[in-house]
């Protein structure tokens, strides 16, 4: 058979916007795009659209990116990206060539002055020293580093997997402690002089981009909560874009004309809007998922030419770079395939069926684990017309979730589609490392 830990058929043509990540408008009018590709793992790259929708620049890496989380150009003309899934920072120039690689340093090795790597960067940004700072999501930290390595300083309290760091002018870090849901502005002696947020959801959920502006105020994409704000000093919302369905906003910009750029994940677009609320731009370029009229191949008896289920797909777009395919080939009367993992993403198999809101449904199916550290299940998670999940992954329905290791058990998930959803995509899911197998899937309303 073909190795598959990396193998999946992909379907998205260069250029393709599929997951946008970080935004920016760029001085000559254009915008840069950071996109995270397919729900395969495939399709990742950096973009530049002119205000057309023109794409008058891309870079993919010779299709060898996993997960571009940040795109920013620096004072050079050349682009600085944060590589998450490859757990590097890049630098590129514009005739696609790398120039700066963090692999290289310490001999190659990748190892950072204080004896560390980087792990998962979301986001990087070049300093008027010619400095770096960046935010790494694994690492649990916000550091700068200069270009040899040599860490310089370095945050790493009272932050979870925080995202989208920016140095402010009188030398402050203004972070994105995600997972608390909180804004810290951290001085240079690593004290909070300054923050945002209660814990609670409904101040900020999961927030991933936050900018100090001109008048002093703050302005936050608050991502599970579908929406920017914009806070005083004192904390007061003074400006609010909200949508009404599950964005999941990742990034934004605040433009010198008044508008906000921002990165749409769930719809698939980069969207410009004014201090009403008004559209007055919008990118769209991508290819909706393959809707099946009914389950297909749900005891697995067919398989693809590269060892993939037939009628399913191998989703590693957030598995962190890691997981494959395994096939119990003991496993009577078919062999059944499985997951092997072994970092603390999230992988599965998924395929995707046509619904109607308000019909309940059922899923079925029999699950096996062995030295699973975190959890494995089936998931029954909807999705809207443009392929975007209808609610956050904590509120997907799941079934029950299986540690250890477990023999064969029988396991089943009953949820109504709620209003909005056209689809929904079945998933085979582990958490965390270990090994899970399936079979006898089974769906019906």
């Amino acid at each position: 058979m073909i190795p598959h830990e990396y193998k999946s058929i992909s379907r998205s043509a260069p250029g393709m916007l599929e997951w946008p990540n970080s935004v920016e408008r760029l001085p000559n009018g254009n915008t840069l795009i950071a996109d995270g590709g397919d729900i395969s793992g495939n399709g990742s790259e950096v973009i530049e659209v002119d205000p057309l929708g023109n794409i008058v620049w891309q870079y993919d890496n010779d299709g060898g990116f996993l997960f571009l989380h940040s795109a920013r150009l620096l004072k050079n003309n050349n682009i600085l990206l944060a590589d998450s899934s490859s757990d590097r920072v890049i630098e590129v120039n514009r005739d696609k060539q790398i120039v700066f690689n963090t692999d290289d340093w310490e001999n190659g090795t990748g190892k950072l002055s204080d004896g560390s790597y980087i792990a998962y960067p979301n986001d990087a940004y070049e300093l008027e020293d010619s400095n770096l700072f960046i935010c790494e999501r694994n690492n649990n930290r916000a550091f700068k580093v200069d270009r040899q390595g040599n860490v310089l300083w370095v945050y790493d309290k009272d932050i979870d997997r925080p995202h989208n760091g920016h140095m402010l002018p009188n030398g402050n870090m203004l972070i994105c402690a995600s997972d608390i849901n909180k804004i810290l502005e951290v001085s240079e002696d690593k004290e909070i002089v300054w923050s945002y947020g209660d814990g609670e959801r409904e101040t900020l959920d999961w927030p991933r981009a936050a900018r100090r502006l001109e008048n002093g105020n703050t302005m936050i994409c608050d991502s599970k909560n579908s929406r920017i704000i914009e806070v005083t000093t004192q904390g007061q919302m003074v400006w609010e874009f909200k949508v009404d369905y599950f964005s999941k906003f990742y990034d934004f910009q605040a433009l010198s004309n008044g508008n906000v750029l921002i990165s749409d994940t769930q719809h698939r677009q980069v969207i410009e809007v004014d201090r009403s609320g008004n559209y007055r731009w919008v990118y769209r370029n991508f290819h909706l998922l393959d809707v099946e009229p009914k389950l297909k191949n749900g005891f697995f008896k067919m398989r693809d030419e590269t060892d993939i289920p037939l009628h399913w797909q191998f989703a590693r777009l957030i598995s962190e770079g890691g997981g494959k395919m395994i096939w119990d080939e003991e496993n009577k009367p078919y062999p059944c395939p499985g997951l092997e993992y072994d970092r603390t993403g999230f992988l599965y198999l998924h395929q995707v069926i046509a619904v109607k809101p308000g019909v309940r449904y059922k899923l079925a199916g029999r699950i096996k684990t062995e030295g699973a550290k975190g959890s494995c299940s089936i998931q029954l998670c909807f999705l809207d017309k443009y392929g975007g999940q209808v609610y956050d992954m904590e509120d997907i329905p799941k079934g029950d979730f299986y540690m250890g290791d477990h023999d064969w058990t029988l396991d089943t998930i009953e949820a109504k589609a709620p209003a909005g959803a056209t689809s929904v995509e079945l998933r085979l899911s582990i958490n965390d490392a270990g090994r899970v197998w399936f079979k006898e899937i089974m769906f019906h309303s």
